[in-house]
């Protein structure tokens, strides 16, 4: 691996869905999308996920309810970076300050949405 591969390496500590809903109320959780050589490809924040008889389920964009089978790999907000991923922070933290702005009126941040 050269220099520039490792510059642009980061983590993210996956979880199953099932070990990570509550019997409690909703959750929130970045699903994510795994490419073919087992590496990060997107992220979707999914909301008002529920656990309801052993059945992990959401809403949709369009307000239905969908199930999850539970294996779907999601975020918890657990990264590893190196010490160059505030360089990107740097360059980006305009338009990330803007983001954030607009996260904030809807009462919660997505980290994920920083890094992306």
């Amino acid at each position: 691996m050269n220099s520039i591969e490792k510059e642009n390496e980061y983590a993210l500590i996956g979880y199953k869905m099932k070990n990570t809903s509550s019997e409690y109320g909703s959750v929130s959780r970045g699903v994510c999308a795994i490419d073919s050589s087992k590496y990060f490809s997107s992220i979707v924040e999914r909301t008002e996920i529920n656990s309801v008889y052993s059945n992990i389920q959401f809403k949709n964009e369009n307000g239905e309810w969908q199930s999850f089978t539970g294996d779907e790999i999601v975020s918890m907000n657990m990264f590893a970076f190196t010490p160059l991923v505030f360089n990107h922070f740097k360059k980006n933290s305009k338009n990330l300050l803007k983001r954030i702005e607009i996260i904030l009126r809807q009462n919660f941040i997505c980290l994920p949405l920083s890094i992306i």
